[in-house]
């Protein structure tokens, strides 16, 4: 990994292409739009390079993002140098949020796994803006009593459920968005990255992807992962 280091890039993101976006995601199209409007007024754009440290563990949040590209890593590492990492985006691609809100310093550290770009809403005026429009502030609990809740779900899934069932999860859910091509759909995750993910040796992640390459559901290449039957990978939930 790359030093801590100040972003590549950062500048103001143009409104209406800003404004596009915010839209798009599916955590904030319900806002009011004059407050999409507001959110899209300070809007910029921060690019990152791969292993860029975006916010270490402990500090504050620079504010609410969104991932226009790439990944960013979220993990926090044990005494004896173990990874345990929490998402490579965040539950529903709005990054930063409860930080942001509280003032509190970040649970880990967030780096780029791949070159990334995202829309940052900086928090001073992000939180003028929720000032301003108090009835923003339920809307966001409830975007973070939906997150409590999928955290509970993941944590039953860690206890009870096997490896066989949460890497097929874990590569649909990796894919869902992208588009497949002649030779399937990529993973741009390592098979280091799944491991981290799923809180699994790689030695353990590669058996489980062998096999599901045995049965025609995936391939492997060398650095690659892509998977070719997104139905068959889902029956196997």
């Amino acid at each position: 990994m790359r030093a801590a280091t100040a972003p590549d890039e950062i500048g103001r993101m143009d409104r209406s292409a800003a404004l596009a976006h915010l839209r798009a995601n599916a955590c904030l199209a319900a806002i009011p739009a004059g407050a999409l409007d507001a959110f899209a007024g300070i809007a910029q754009c921060q690019r990152l390079a791969r292993g860029e440290l975006l916010v270490a563990r402990g500090s504050p949040a620079p504010g609410v993002a969104l991932v226009l590209k790439g990944a960013i890593h979220a993990s926090s590492f044990s005494d004896e140098g173990h990874e345990f990492a929490v998402s490579m985006l965040e539950f529903d691609g709005l990054w930063g949020l409860a930080a942001t809100l509280d003032g509190g310093g970040m649970l880990r550290d967030n780096r780029a796994l791949q070159a990334a770009e995202i829309l940052l809403l900086p928090r001073e005026p992000f939180m003028e803006i929720i000032d301003r429009e108090p009835d923003l502030y339920r809307y966001f609990v409830g975007v973070l009593c939906r997150r409590i809740r999928t955290a509970h779900a993941i944590m039953d899934e860690l206890a009870l459920c096997a490896l066989q069932q949460r890497l097929p999860r874990l590569l649909s859910a990796l894919t869902a968005n992208a588009a497949p091509g002649e030779r399937g759909v990529p993973v741009s995750q390592t098979q280091e990255a799944l491991a981290a993910l799923l809180g699994v040796s790689r030695h353990a992640v590669n058996r489980e992807l062998k096999q599901l390459e045995a049965r025609g559901l995936l391939s492997l290449g060398y650095g690659e992962i892509r998977v070719r039957d997104c139905a068959g990978l889902k029956a196997l939930w």
